[in-house]
């Protein structure tokens, strides 16, 4: 079997010399063997995380919930192969922290009147030659009050300070900071928010929390919904 970086060397050196001899794009030879290297060097994203999703019955199972039903909303996007191993270490840490932090019990649901299955939304929007990969659920929300305390605890701001919300989010990619006093086998595994967001700036990428309004009015959980973003290199659209 031919490997995958031979093939992209393959198509590197059609697209150089399509470049220096433009007939070349023109023929009609060209958008099938197109067709076959995007085939062969991107998956699209779902069947990339699919692992990861075949996984939260048993992570939800082992916490004690209901599995969480997951939607996809997003067009015919394709992830390079360079980008699989990166992004199902980032979906494996995000969606296990939507069924343990985010996602409650059934019982604690229904008695605030939600369904007792939770669920997941993946999306993606290509926004300025980058993919933004978001991810949301309809749990509990980001623990903005503890959040501000560890905030306070590590001279960030004062008791009295009025930080925006967006800062009290970004403190979830501080080193060794969680907002959880306990630890048990699935937050208690693999890695924090902080390495997460250092292996995706360690390959041009990026994560950020989007939170719904500017100011904290001192709420306990605020929604929130984690974007990934990946420069135009990762990627292709159909």
């Amino acid at each position: 079997m031919v490997e995958n970086s031979a093939i992209k060397r393959i198509q590197d050196l059609i697209y150089l010399l399509g470049h220096e001899y433009p007939a070349i794009n023109r023929h009609p030879s060209l958008p099938p063997v197109q067709e076959f290297f995007n085939e062969t060097l991107y998956k699209p994203l779902h069947e990339v995380i699919q692992d990861v999703m075949d996984s939260l019955p048993f992570i939800a199972k082992q916490l004690g919930k209901e599995p969480p039903k997951v939607t996809m909303e997003f067009a015919a996007i394709r992830i390079k192969y360079t980008a699989y191993e990166m992004l199902n270490s980032v979906f494996a840490h995000l969606l296990g922290n939507c069924v343990d932090h985010g996602i409650e019990p059934a019982k604690e649901r229904q008695a605030l009147g939600k369904k007792k299955r939770g669920t997941i939304v993946i999306g993606a929007q290509i926004n300025e030659r980058q993919l933004n990969i978001k991810i949301r659920d309809d749990g509990r929300g980001l623990n903005t009050k503890m959040l501000f305390q560890k905030g306070v605890d590590l001279n960030y701001w004062a008791e009295t300070g009025k930080p925006q919300i967006s800062e009290i989010a970004e403190l979830v990619f501080v080193s060794g900071l969680s907002t959880r006093g306990e630890v048990n086998s699935i937050s208690g595994r693999g890695v924090g928010m902080d390495a997460v967001k250092q292996i995706l700036l360690s390959h041009g990428c990026n994560i950020n929390l989007r939170v719904p309004h500017t100011f904290w009015q001192g709420e306990e959980f605020v929604p929130f919904e984690a974007v990934i973003s990946l420069p135009r290199s990762f990627y292709v659209t159909l």
